[in-house]
């Protein structure tokens, strides 16, 4: 209808450009199309329209900062001429969605479901889950025996978690990445690592990856990652940066020459010490028997 009322107007009431500040227009949009669809997450609460019209003299009203109602809002854009009075509508329906379940992980964190088509991953198929009775759509690993569910942190930030069904919580991160040609993903330490390490942003393999440096100086071309590999074993790896090669890790500090050396030099020191110690206790047990 409108498309037909602007090719039998006198005036061109077209616009050149429709845009928003979220989501996208769907379809793309052309000058000749005057209904458009877009969809946002629960987080976004208002949106900004901006358009131009095809002539300079068109007047355009329904721009600007729109506050979105959870479900589907619909905006006018109306472009007129103030010559010929006549007037053109483009609409966009804003279809916000209803907020997700909250799953709180061992630390009390609180996490917002999403429930819509989720990212496909390898070596996982696509299901679904009962969380509280509502269906969620999740991936599962027979191989790595895990759940994932794809939720918002406490950022806002989309991410994929390991979902423990038995304790109806989040296990932990799942970040997958592929380093030197093997795939792995990015987890959650059970517990605690031991003092003398600190969180850090590793760069590896041309990514940035959340892991771990040690505090000495000594050992500043190493990092650790924790990770889980492609049969769903976990252990930590270690990175070092002057060869850039990844391997098993357990735990025991890595020796600099540097530092070896001075081991050994102490070491040298300590044994001279000792034989010195040995000598002086044969002497006085001489002197004892002469006395």
């Amino acid at each position: 209808e409108e498309k037909e009322k602007q090719e039998n107007s006198s005036v061109n009431l077209r616009l050149a450009s429709l845009s928003v500040s979220q989501g996208t227009l769907s379809p793309e949009f052309s000058s000749d199309h005057y209904t458009y669809d877009v969809t946002v997450d629960n987080s976004v609460e208002s949106i900004e329209i901006d358009a131009s019209a095809q002539e300079n003299e068109i007047e355009i009203q329904g721009l600007g900062k729109k506050t979105l109602e959870v479900g589907t809002s619909t905006f006018e854009i109306i472009t007129s001429s103030p010559q010929t009075q006549e007037t053109s509508t483009y609409t966009i329906s804003v279809h916000r969605k209803e907020k997700g379940q909250i799953i709180k992980n061992k630390e009390g964190k609180k996490f917002e479901v999403i429930n819509d088509e989720i990212p496909a991953l390898d070596g996982f198929e696509q299901t679904t889950i009962s969380i509280d009775g509502k269906e969620v759509n999740a991936l599962v690993s027979n191989t790595k025996n895990i759940t994932l569910i794809y939720c918002f942190n406490e950022d806002q930030e989309k991410n994929f978690y390991i979902y423990n069904a038995e304790k109806e919580r989040i296990e932990s991160i799942y970040i997958p990445v592929t380093l030197f040609s093997k795939n792995y993903a990015v987890i959650d330490l059970e517990e605690e690592l031991n003092t003398g390490f600190k969180e850090a942003e590793i760069e590896i393999d041309s990514q940035v990856l959340p892991g771990y440096e040690f505090e000495s100086k000594d050992f500043r071309n190493y990092a650790l990652l924790y990770l889980m590999d492609e049969n769903g074993d976990t252990n930590f790896y270690q990175f070092e940066r002057s060869e850039n090669t990844l391997q098993k890790y357990s735990l025991a500090a890595p020796i600099t020459i540097k530092r070896y050396e001075s081991l050994l030099k102490r070491q040298s020191m300590d044994h001279k010490i000792m034989i010195g110690m040995l000598v002086v206790d044969i002497l006085l047990v001489i002197g004892l028997i002469v006395l």
